[in-house]
Formats: structure tokens, sequence, C-alpha cells
């Protein structure tokens, strides 16, 4: 086939039109392998990371009151997804991160629905002060990374505070890592945990009636268990009746792609602990 390309050309051209068309097939094939991998990344992230769509489903549902996403968005799109669903139904809403590049991607995307900080805190100190007298009708808690079991087999369990040498870490992970350094904080599991479990109280103590909280990064495990980023407050969640699951990821969903989606049950729950709670993410 390469040599079809060469047919009727001196014959001191011919090397060099065979090179030219190999250098050009093998640039070709480059370029179509990049394009297949940056393809099937998108897709997964597209997917694990868009679960915050699912509100549309529950929209003529939702009770009267505002929306909070605590973790801004970082290349999914929720930010501003959220933020313009928001808008068409006439609420108000707010959105939280702790690092300077989420805080950008927030202001880009919603302008003065954008702080800065970490989630309990602005959950305990700010929002108060923006609800209007409004409960928290849905909260989108996907932020403090969670390392997953591809950087260590042991990063499902809560016994995995000691960080990973930096040279074990993927280089999105050792980013981030330094990121949270810089801000004071450790990242790893049994932080994440904590973080979202204090969200979830805080969340719960002045939600609406039958509001919603989604978890991304969140997946079942054994037992009606549950782990990930809010693998402790879902547990919290469940028990008394607090809250019902009643959207998940699909059974053999690989665990980078679950969520879980909650409701809040009217009957149900029992007083709000003091925050923060005990040692060792058992709150009970």
């Amino acid at each position: 086939a390469l040599d079809f390309h060469c047919r009727g050309w001196p014959s001191a051209c011919v090397d060099s039109c065979l090179t030219f068309t190999m250098q050009a097939h093998v640039l070709y094939m480059h370029w179509l392998l990049l394009f297949l991998i940056f393809v099937c990344n998108f897709q997964i992230s597209e997917s694990g990371a868009a679960a915050f769509r699912l509100l549309d489903n529950f929209a003529e549902d939702l009770d009267d009151g505002n929306m909070i996403e605590i973790g801004s968005d970082r290349g999914e799109g929720s930010t501003r997804w959220l933020a313009e669903f928001a808008s068409r139904h006439g609420r108000d809403f707010f959105t939280v991160d702790f690092s300077a590049e989420g805080f950008q991607n927030a202001q880009r995307a919603c302008g003065a629905c954008a702080f800065r900080g970490m989630g309990e805190e602005f959950l305990s100190e700010k929002y108060p002060k923006l609800a209007a007298g409004r409960g928290i009708a849905f909260a989108y808690l996907d932020n403090y990374d969670w390392m997953w079991s591809g950087e260590h087999p042991s990063s499902y369990t809560l016994d995995f505070p000691a960080m990973l040498p930096d040279a074990e870490l993927s280089q999105y992970r050792l980013t981030m890592r330094k990121e949270y350094e810089r801000e004071g904080l450790v990242l790893n599991n049994q932080r994440s945990q904590e973080a979202h479990l204090r969200q979830a109280m805080l969340v719960y103590s002045m939600c609406s009636p039958r509001c919603l909280i989604l978890f991304d990064d969140t997946f079942a495990i054994q037992g009606g268990r549950y782990s990930g980023k809010g693998g402790a407050a879902m547990a919290w969640l469940l028990q008394d009746d607090r809250f019902e699951v009643v959207q998940q990821h699909e059974p053999g969903t690989p665990s980078y792609e679950g969520f879980v989606l909650v409701r809040r049950l009217e009957t149900g729950g029992a007083p709000t602990p003091t925050i923060p709670f005990p040692a060792g993410l058992d709150p009970a």
C-alpha cells in the first residue's frame, strides 16, 4: 500500500516518498491514539461526576428553599448547571470551595454566588446570614478529595490516615496534596469522611422537611454500608430514619462513578449532635 503513493516517481525519490508516507501514517496513528485517550477520559469523568444532573428528575418535588454546593466546579460543570437550575426555579444558590482554583471557577460560572472557604465554616458562619429565613432544599457535597484504591489497597478503610509517599501518587493527586498542604490541610480518606459528615450534620440542622443531599464519589459496600467521601455521613443520615436513599449508582458500577442521593424523612430523626463529634467517625 505504501509504494502505491510513489508510482511514477523518479527512482531517486522513491526512498524519500516511502519515508514520508510512513511518517505520515505514524503521525496519524499518534494523533488518533491521543484523541481516543481524551475521549475515554472525558467519558469516565463525565459519568462519574455528573450526578448533579439528577436534580432535574426531582424539580417538581423539591421543597421551597435554597441550594448549596460544597466543592465548586473543577471542570465537570456542576456550578454553572446548578446555578442555572436555581435561577430557572427561582431559588438562591451558593457554592463554596477552599481552593483559589475552585473559587475562581465558581466566580466565572455564577459571580456573587461563589464563596471561598471550608464547607463546615461556610455552613455554620456565613450561610445563616445569607439564607433569608429559608432552609436548604438541596445540598451537593463533593469536596475534600478521596484517595482511591488504585492509589493504595487500604484506601477504602478508615484506618488509612498515613500519607502515601509523593512518588506513589498520580500527578493529579500529588498536585491536590500540595494544594491542601498550602491551606494547612491533610489529604486522606479519614479527613474526607470527617468533613462530609460534619457538613451533612450542619445541612440537616438547617434543611427543609424533605430536603435532598447528594454525595459524589460515594459507593455501596457490603452489609448495606457505604464508603467514599460520604461513607460516614451516610451511616449517620440513615440512622434513626433521618433520611432515605432515593437514588444511587447501579450495582457493579465502578466505585469512582459512585453517587448517592438521599431525602429527609419528615417523621424521623434524632436531635443533631454537637459538632465536632467524637473521634472515630461514630457520632451516634
